[in-house]
């Protein structure tokens, strides 16, 4: 732990190089440097696809739309 102490301004170069860097306590992982994510976190399964094509997407579907869905066209 001292070690990375006095080493924090290396250990943080390496990071923003892109490595992880893991830093032990008496021979045992204790914590762990991982570079920042850019971008927005995404999260489920088809995440990014979907896009909204204007602004009333929150609007309730037509009942046509509704039975075009339904009919998967």
């Amino acid at each position: 732990m001292h070690d990375a102490k006095t080493r924090l301004s290396k250990l943080l170069r390496l990071v923003e190089a892109g490595e992880r860097v893991t830093i032990c306590r008496n021979g045992q992982p204790a914590a762990e440097i991982v570079p920042v994510r850019s971008g927005a976190i995404e999260l489920g399964a088809g995440c990014g696809e979907a896009k909204a094509d204007s602004d009333d997407w929150w609007q309730a579907m037509s009942e046509a739309d509704a039975e075009a869905f339904a009919d998967g066209r």
